[in-house]
């Protein structure tokens, strides 16, 4: 499964490319893990950039955790300022080169959701591993 498709129809414009990691919440007891984010919904091609950058927030809710690796940021591009996460890029983790999917490989076909994403102000990568995955806006305009 491809996280893009839990965003629904809500925001037919709607990805997680860069989108911002406003806080990430792990509960290992539960096997939760929360992403709150701030998600890019505007029409790519509107004539005004308010309209192609509007943003709304979420939560990414990762059910039946089975990891969550977060990379340290690489310190050439780590800048103490910045207070969000910006995803570069994501997809399935079996789309990354080898030197990154080899600790994952055996839980590739277990696994609903087995994803990256690149923390692009980070250059660094989050790799996620869970059962199910689920999308809660909070319809908040940011």
């Amino acid at each position: 499964m491809e996280l893009e498709e839990i965003l629904g129809d809500k925001y037919p414009h709607a990805t997680l490319h860069d989108a911002k990691i406003e806080t990430i919440n792990l509960d290992y007891k539960n096997r939760e893990a929360r992403f709150k984010l701030s998600v890019c919904v505007g029409d790519p091609d509107a004539i005004e950039e308010e309209d192609r950058e509007l943003r709304y927030s979420g939560i990414l809710i990762l059910t039946e955790l089975v990891f969550c690796v977060i990379e340290p940021p690489d310190l050439l591009f780590y800048k103490e300022e910045c207070n969000d996460l910006i995803i570069g890029d994501d997809g399935k983790i079996d789309a990354l080169p080898n030197k990154y999917t080899s600790s994952f490989v055996h839980l590739i076909n277990e696994l609903k959701i087995c994803h990256y994403f690149f923390v692009s102000n980070w250059n660094s990568f989050i790799f996620l591993g869970a059962k199910d995955a689920f999308f809660e806006w909070n319809n908040t305009c940011l």
